[in-house]
């Protein structure tokens, strides 16, 4: 089993993939934050592949090539090519996190980037969260895509019942 934990900042992704990793003994590769520039993009892509092929169970807490698309400040990428990747790393299912994005990072760790990249986030959270939805639709016709909603009761529970039959 090979799925992607995938939303917006503050959706309960790494939360949400730590419980799961637990529960079904799963492997996390976790990315923190989106990157900045083309280079850690690429080095986050091969991580991601390498990855893939090194585990038959595996979580991505976040894919850069889909990280890529929403945010685009490192140069986008096309549907098509977010397919391609998501063939070569062998993904059975995305979990799209939703749910509290509205409470995104409430205090950064002090940095100068880092206070930019929040405020950056605030401002534009409607279009990043429209990205993610259009982007999780799309993606649908080719292989699951289960909304997790961090606010929810029980919700955790019903992603792990879900992956359990992966």
């Amino acid at each position: 089993m090979k799925v992607i934990f995938e939303g917006f900042d503050g959706t309960g992704k790494s939360t949400l993939a730590s419980k799961v990793s637990k529960a079904l003994g799963v492997k996390t590769l976790h990315f923190s934050g989106k990157p900045y520039t083309r280079d850690e993009m690429d080095g986050r892509r091969k991580r991601c592949r390498s990855a893939a092929l090194e585990n038959s169970n595996l979580i991505f807490d976040r894919h850069s090539i889909i990280s890529e698309h929403v945010y685009r400040d490192t140069g986008g990428t096309t549907f098509d090519a977010i397919l391609e990747e998501l063939i070569m790393c062998k993904i059975d299912a995305i979990i799209h996190c939703t749910g509290s994005a509205l409470t995104i990072r409430p205090q950064h760790d002090g940095t100068e980037r880092d206070a930019i990249e929040t405020k950056k986030l605030k401002e534009h959270a409607s279009g990043y969260l429209m990205m993610y939805d259009v982007l999780m639709s799309d993606l649908t016709r080719y292989l699951p895509v289960l909304q997790y909603d961090m606010t929810e009761p029980g919700d955790d529970d019903r992603v792990i019942q879900f992956l359990k039959t992966l």
